[in-house]
């Protein structure tokens, strides 16, 4: 791809070239984010020692592109019979770069920006193959290796001690637990049922802060326990909410932690004072937003570094991240702001490197695999650190190196076959699997084939099979971030899917059987901010509803599924909108909303919005569906268990369908029921395992 990009670059030599073009050149069709143009014109500066603020190669056109301004020339050819004017030497060519020979077979001549051939000669040496590499390429090495989930690794000042949170031994409850490096047992430190997570270390080593919530106690707090003692207090109060981190100041006076005052508006980074406990917001992110998490001290305690999130992902059932988001800095003392990435993308976690001049992130921002990135502390491109077999989370620092929690989880696609009253379920069976992800299944109308959303193919793509799972097809290939969400028009010859675009959501349709993906929503707002997220076919097939928060807020909008126009049709809130057509033909449009319990209706006619189920927690916004009068659901029973339920919206009675249990946070995505009312199928996360992992001597 690098090498693309500046090919594309030295054909236009002296003229800018637009990013999407550039994005156009170096990755074809492929869907990706700004963030790969940004690490290729990285690469090309590294290798050439360009200095963007002074170039004497590449220069940058502010919101428009880039300016090859370097003398071009093409290359010579090496042959006996084409050289003129003495010896030359032939550039050397990688024996192993598969990326160089096709790029060489493809063009007639090759386009090299170069002041002498040994910078030809280095770009080819260093660019083999042509994609990125990392940064850090050692192998991890396991701090932790218990049963299930670990997390949230903090190390004490002096790097003997790590805390952590752990389920325990029974997977009975999320506590905080220490360990001393090299040894292998642990000693619990909380022990109150309910969620104690986050462990933040004082200054001096003696005590430790921590997050403390309980759903059913209503209980939520932040507290300082000290280490020689069992003195635990209670220093803030927080939101059920919103579970975030908090972070210690490096002088000990302070606690940084994220709140919410309600529970429809954003959450905000505050802090706590420790000489009188009393609390103020530090951040003020905009109303709409999902707002500010995971904060940070740098190591002079004069910034917060933290996450600022648009979509609320606690209730699309975000993979790793509670949303999607970039990240920003704050200064402690007089809030001003400063954004340093632009991704839009999930962030589980970030830090400072130990001499504050360096940030190292979790982010699926490259083809939505999750990998540790590192930038500059001022902002720039941010460079690839390392990848895993798994999902990399919680990157911290220690005196030994850089740590960070690699997860594993295995969703795969589960099968209730369900009775002829719909009532009782026959068989609970796993008909779609393989060691990577499979969410999101849709039924066919037809009741033939069902489509969802997995990365098989290295990267999340919609794939199709039969309804028992045989017949495998693969039918998007965008190498995008975030493609998910498919759904059948009604002749069951097209998908509607959401991906992302520049870190944006955009809703597109594809042949069933797979082709190029043409784009239904946005038409008119390129280089807009906002996402288009979870698409629903009406029963004609001539509309695609939608959730957006085009204009600020989120809501229900339709677009034609050829052509225009493209509307909105709520005004007081909506997402995961479902389209009924009753016995009399009167439409009516379902649909939830983020800041109120409830199932809701939109009689399309009259405009008029109705509650019509009270009993629906938003948390739970995409495993819903209707069969007429017939509201099917998962609900959750507490963090390990939940149920299957068939509601009759006419009387409100509700009957069971199944119960599924997990030894983990259980995880379900998707739900989708036969034409026939006998297959309900729904993806559920059977395993979740993660470990700590230490990167040594990386500081």
């Amino acid at each position: 791809r690098t090498m693309l990009v500046l090919k594309g670059l030295a054909e236009r030599a002296g003229e800018v070239v637009s990013r999407d073009e550039l994005l156009r050149i170096g990755w074809q069709r492929k869907f990706v984010s700004e963030g790969s143009l940004n690490a290729a014109i990285y690469e090309l500066r590294r290798l050439f020692d360009d200095n963007p603020r002074d170039p004497s190669f590449i220069q940058t056109a502010p919101k428009i592109g880039y300016r090859l301004v370097a003398n071009v020339r093409p290359a010579i050819s090496t042959t006996s019979s084409g050289l003129r004017g003495g010896n030359v030497e032939k550039f050397p060519q990688p024996t192993e770069s598969r990326s160089v020979r096709r790029l060489q077979a493809y063009l007639p001549w090759t386009v090299i920006a170069i002041i002498g051939f040994a910078a030809g000669a280095i770009l080819l040496n260093r660019i083999a193959p042509l994609e990125q590499r990392p940064i850090l390429e050692s192998p991890p090495i396991p701090l932790t290796s218990h049963p299930n989930l670990e997390f949230g690794p903090a190390f004490s000042p002096d790097g003997t001690r790590m805390a952590y949170v752990w389920q325990g031994p029974n997977n009975d409850n999320f506590d905080i637990y220490i360990k001393s490096i090299g040894t292998a047992t642990p000693y619990n430190l909380t022990n109150k049922p309910g969620y104690n997570t986050s462990a933040s270390w004082s200054p001096d080593g003696t005590a430790i802060a921590y997050m403390y919530s309980n759903f059913h106690t209503q209980e939520c707090g932040v507290y300082i326990r000290k280490l020689d003692s069992s003195d635990t207090r209670k220093v803030a109060p927080c939101n059920l909410h919103i579970n975030s981190s908090v972070t210690w100041s490096p002088a000990g006076n302070y606690i940084a932690y994220t709140n919410k005052t309600g529970f429809d508006v954003p959450a905000q980074v505050y802090l706590i004072s420790l000489d009188d406990l009393t609390v103020r917001p530090l951040t003020n992110p905009p109303s709409h937003y999902f707002g500010d998490i995971f904060p940070e001290f740098s190591p002079d305690g004069q910034s917060v570094l933290f996450v600022r999130g648009e979509i609320d992902g606690t209730r699309r059932g975000f993979q790793y991240s509670p949303t999607l988001g970039d990240l920003y800095t704050v200064s402690a003392q007089t809030g001003e702001e400063r954004r340093l990435t632009f991704d839009a993308q999930e962030l589980p976690g970030a830090t400072w490197s130990p001499d504050g001049k360096r940030i190292v992130f979790a982010s699926n921002r490259e083809l939505g695999k999750f990998n540790l990135w590192e930038l500059d502390a001022i902002g720039g491109a941010p460079r690839w650190l390392l990848g895993t077999d798994g999902m990399v989370s919680h990157p911290v620092f220690s005196k030994r190196g850089l740590a960070f929690v690699n997860i594993h989880d295995d969703f795969n696609i589960w099968r209730l076959e369900l009775d002829g009253s719909q009532l009782e379920t026959i068989s609970q069976s796993k008909i779609i699997t393989s060691t990577q992800n499979e969410i999101s299944p849709q039924i066919s109308p037809d009741g033939n084939r069902v489509a969802f959303a997995t990365a098989r193919s290295g990267h999340m793509e919609i794939w199709v099979s039969d309804l028992d799972g045989r017949n495998l097809l693969q039918v998007t290939d965008l190498e995008s971030p975030g493609t998910d969400k498919p759904s059948w028009s009604p002749d069951s010859r097209e998908i509607a899917f959401e991906t992302k675009v520049d870190g944006k959501s955009r809703i597109y349709i594809i042949n069933a059987n797979g082709g190029e993906p043409r784009l239904v929503s946005s038409r008119n707002s390129v280089g807009s901010t906002h996402h288009d997220i979870e698409p629903h076919w009406s029963a004609e097939g001539n509309w695609i509803y939608f959730s957006s928060n085009n204009g600020g807020s989120w809501q229900i909008w339709k677009s034609a599924s050829y052509g225009s126009p493209v509307m909105k049709i709520t005004e007081n809130g909506g997402v995961a909108a479902k389209q009924v057509v009753d016995a009399a033909g009167r439409e009516f449009i379902y649909f939830v909303r983020l800041n109120k319990n409830g199932l809701w209706r939109l009689d399309t006619e009259s405009g008029e919005e109705q509650l019509v189920y009270a009993d629906q927690n938003p948390n739970n916004w995409t495993n819903w569906l209707l069969r007429g009068n017939d509201f099917y659901r998962f609900k959750w029973r507490g963090w390990d268990m939940g149920d299957f339920e068939k509601i009759d919206l006419s009387t409100g009675e509700v009957h069971k369908l199944a119960s599924v249990k997990s030894y983990n946070n259980i995880k379900i995505a998707g739900l989708s029921l036969s034409p026939d009312g006998r297959n309900l199928l729904y993806s559920m996360a059977d395993t979740r395992s993660g470990d700590i992992m230490l990167v040594e001597n990386y500081q």
